[in-house]
C-alpha cells in the first residue's frame, strides 16, 4: 500500500517521480555526507538544548567551510581548494 503522503501531493500540486541510479545516488551521498558531518561537529561542538536553530545553522555554516575549503576535492586531483598541496583531510 502507497504511503499517505503520495495521495496529498497531487492534491497541492506536487508530482511524484521515483529515481533510481545516477542523480539519486549523488543527492543520497550529498545527503549522508551532511548527517556525518553534523553528526561529528555535535560530538566537538555539543548543543546544550535539542534542536536550538541557531546551533544547526552554525553547524551547517561550519560543515559548509569545511566541504567547500577544507577537504580535498577529486575535481582539483585531491588537492585542497586552498593550497597545492595534495592529501585529503576528511575522514
Amino acid at each position: 500500500m502507497a504511503d499517505p503522503w503520495y495521495k496529498i501531493l497531487p492534491r497541492i500540486g506536487w508530482s511524484h517521480e521515483a529515481i533510481s541510479g545516477g542523480i539519486r545516488s549523488y543527492v543520497e551521498r550529498v545527503i549522508e555526507t551532511v548527517k556525518d558531518r553534523t553528526r561529528l561537529f555535535d560530538n566537538y561542538f555539543p548543543s546544550q538544548y535539542v534542536w536550538v536553530a541557531g546551533h544547526v545553522k552554525r553547524w551547517m555554516d561550519l560543515f559548509l567551510f569545511y566541504y567547500n575549503w577544507i577537504r580535498g576535492h577529486m575535481t582539483f586531483n585531491d588537492k585542497f581548494p586552498y593550497t597545492s598541496q595534495e592529501g585529503n583531510m576528511s575522514s
